[in-house]
């Protein structure tokens, strides 16, 4: 199967393009003939008439539906999403429009055939515009599903490192299809206080609600992660979970929500603007913290970016002595004039 599809990934965006639209047009072909006129008149004659015949014969009552369904498909933009980040959701409605576009164009090309058209076979044959309608709906959306499974198949490494999802409302949804496209992490849960959730799943993934559940990925999955997706919780009650989890071992990580990210102009600044604070793994030294320490104080490398922010803070704070440590000499020579 792999060395059927390799080829398909390696085409151009052009040829992509065209294989999807054969694709679709064979679709639309097949249901053409087996909930419309095909079918039905070789069943009504017994199979005694020849299908290439019947075919041929109301041909054009699938060549105008077929061909404003693709003017449709072309200009409302949806063979523009690429295959391998499609959803179907986002394309549910262009998709229903086309497919309303095939089926009932049908039954208009079909009914204008006949010079009186009774009551009953303008309802039947609306009803069997509405089924095709329906059916070439379904296969389209399914081959879009299909080909994103057998070109684009979610990889996963082996040494990928396996993550618990704190929360399973909103930001843990959005945490999860953030990081679902990285080889590098597994995830293996969630995990929610809330009883309404424990047991179901998001994705095919387990929403788990009890600490011995914790302990049992843990003992499964060694150098678990746990990634903490619930935005809307105070500093007591993320201090409270971050020490409920210290006994297993494991390290935590708070994730805020992708939505509050990008709504958050001050969040979005920070984020541009890389801060000392995002640099080092403490917090900011104090000018006090230093003054009373009275000592000599040594700063390895500290002629990098790191090392000159500590010197720099450090030397406000007027301490005893402060001892600069560094392997370039011009490194060395530059934080020493600016100090």
């Amino acid at each position: 199967m792999i060395k059927l599809v390799q080829p398909l990934k390696n085409l151009s965006r052009v040829n992509k393009l065209l294989v999807l639209v054969l694709a679709d047009f064979i679709i639309a072909f097949l249901c053409w003939m087996i909930f419309g006129p095909p079918a039905s008149i070789l069943i009504a004659s017994g199979f005694d008439s020849s299908l290439a015949i019947i075919i041929y014969q109301n041909l054009i009552s699938f060549l105008i539906p077929v061909l404003l369904t693709f003017i449709y498909f072309i200009y409302s933009g949806f063979y523009r999403s690429l295959m391998k980040f499609f959803n179907s959701k986002n394309s549910i409605f262009k998709c229903l429009i086309g497919a309303t576009i095939f089926g009932f164009s049908w039954g208009v090309v079909y009914l204008y055939q006949y010079e009186v058209i009774r009551a009953n076979f303008l309802t039947t044959v609306m009803l069997q515009a509405l089924l095709l309608a329906a059916v070439f709906y379904a296969f389209i959306q399914i081959s879009r599903d299909i080909a994103g499974l057998l070109l684009y198949p979610e990889s996963e490494r082996n040494d990928a490192k396996p993550v618990l999802i704190y929360g399973a409302g909103s930001a843990g949804n959005e945490l999860y299809q953030a990081i679902r496209v990285d080889p590098k992490i597994k995830v293996i849960g969630f995990f929610d206080n809330s009883y309404k959730l424990q047991g179901a799943q998001i994705n095919g993934i387990t929403i788990y609600g009890k600490k011995k559940h914790i302990k049992n990925l843990v003992l499964k999955n060694p150098g678990l992660e746990v990634y903490l997706a619930i935005p809307s919780l105070s500093t007591h009650e993320r201090r409270q979970i971050i020490s409920s989890l210290e006994n297993y071992k494991i390290a935590v990580r708070s994730m805020p929500a992708l939505h509050e990210v990008v709504a958050n102009e001050k969040m979005m600044v920070e984020m541009q603007d890389l801060s000392i604070d995002d640099l080092l793994p403490r917090t900011r030294v104090r000018k006090s913290e230093v003054s009373h320490l009275n000592k000599t104080i040594l700063i390895t490398g500290a002629g990098g970016s790191i090392g000159s922010e500590i010197a720099n803070q450090i030397i406000q704070g007027n301490p005893k002595k402060v001892v600069l440590f560094e392997i370039s000499e011009i490194n060395l020579y530059n934080i020493e004039a600016k100090l």
